[in-house]
């Protein structure tokens, strides 16, 4: 086997109780079998070319629709991207911030690979997760950081107050880091995808794709057009669920 050239890796490890996982079972409740080929894939892709990162832009996003084939097109790739690290599969901080495909088992297991073959290694600080509470302290310092943004407090959390630190950062990275992927795209078809449902997305854009390819045109921002045409259409966005708001009115509370 030819040596490894770049931060990726040419394999991984594969947890025996992946499928039993809650986040897992809840992605394939919602995703179904495809669902979880798409998400194995995209893992494959994390680990075979950046090695503990993905950084997602609409472009990225439809390259992989492409990729996977299988049913998982632009809209479908979108929504399970975001499910998955509103449930934590991926950190959700980085996600929200960064538009970065991460999470700390991803970088132990990309981390523990690449120093079988080499005794140090560059990351990308924006957006590195592990401390001593993941890693043994003598493997963190065979780590070298570039951009490094996060401060000190955040990097020596404790497992006891994680999840308070946990949504610190998110509050931090929001207010403090520029976006890696500056895209004004993608957090858009989120939002569509979030106010219709994916389905009607899926059935907009092959309209779209449909009528571009008989009228041999190119329509410079897509996402307006089918807010246009929602519109137009008068189509109804999905009733909300929020179960805090729900549970305020039957309380009495202020909405």
């Amino acid at each position: 086997m030819g040596k490894w050239q770049s931060d990726g890796i040419a394999y991984f490890p594969f947890d025996t109780d992946f499928f039993y996982d809650d986040k897992i079972r809840l992605i394939r409740s919602k995703f179904k079998i495809r669902g979880i080929y798409c998400l194995l894939a995209i893992l494959c892709e994390i680990y075979r070319d950046k090695g503990y990162y993905m950084a997602i832009t609409s472009e990225k996003t439809a390259l992989l629709a492409d990729q996977i084939g299988y049913g998982c097109d632009i809209a479908f790739v979108s929504e399970l991207l975001a499910y998955s690290a509103d449930k934590e599969f991926f950190d959700r901080a980085v996600f929200d911030s960064c538009g970065v495909l991460t999470s700390r088992g991803i970088q132990i297991r990309w981390l523990r690979a690449k120093l079988k073959n080499t005794d140090h290694v560059l990351v990308d600080g924006r957006f590195w997760l592990l401390d001593e509470n993941d890693v043994p302290a003598g493997t963190l310092r065979k780590v070298t950081f570039k951009n490094r943004a996060e401060n000190k407090e955040n990097r020596t959390e404790t497992g006891k107050n994680r999840k308070v630190s946990e949504q610190n950062k998110r509050k931090n990275k929001k207010e403090n880091n520029s976006k890696v992927c500056d895209d004004p795209d993608l957090p858009r078809f989120r939002k569509l995808i979030e106010d219709y449902g994916l389905d009607v997305i899926r059935e907009y854009e092959r309209r779209l794709a449909t009528y571009e390819l008989n009228n041999n045109k190119r329509y410079p921002d897509r996402i307006a057009t089918i807010e246009q045409w929602l519109g137009q259409d008068r189509v109804p966005k999905k009733p909300s669920y929020d179960i805090d708001f729900i549970m305020q009115r039957i309380e009495g509370g202020p909405p």
